[in-house]
């Protein structure tokens, strides 16, 4: 799915290019892949489109030059396609939300497993 992003026209000599990435985290560190995201335009204005899935964190922005106004906005990608405006923790809490659970299992090994379903009169073929 792609989303999309308009900028309006902005001053080339104090603004970047509008850029746009999917956000991961590793630990409580945002880590962005620009390489999803394209700008569409110029300084006359144009789009950011994201190439991503729903759930996905997105951010977009803009560098400001001079500072002060520099735009770096997140978004979760909802099923539907839209977005919904995040902060970075209800991001970190989304991105969490999303990991696997850890199986109760984990803790045995698989000559524990096996060991107990023999216990319990199930037949193991290994082969």
């Amino acid at each position: 799915m792609r989303v999309e992003f308009r900028y309006p026209p902005y001053n080339a000599r104090r603004y970047g290019r509008p850029w746009g990435a999917v956000v991961k985290f590793e630990g409580a560190k945002m880590v962005y892949d620009f390489k999803a995201g394209t700008y569409l335009g110029d300084s006359d204005g144009g789009k950011v489109y994201i190439e991503c899935e729903p759930g996905d964190i997105v951010a977009t922005g803009q560098r400001d030059g001079r500072g002060g106004n520099t735009e770096n906005k997140l978004y979760v990608v909802q099923e539907d396609g839209t977005v919904q405006m995040v902060d970075k923790v209800a991001a970190l809490e989304h991105w969490e939300s999303r990991k696997a659970p850890e199986s109760p299992l984990a803790k045995y090994s698989t000559d524990e497993l096996i060991a107990e379903l023999r216990r319990r009169g199930v037949d193991v073929n290994l082969t």
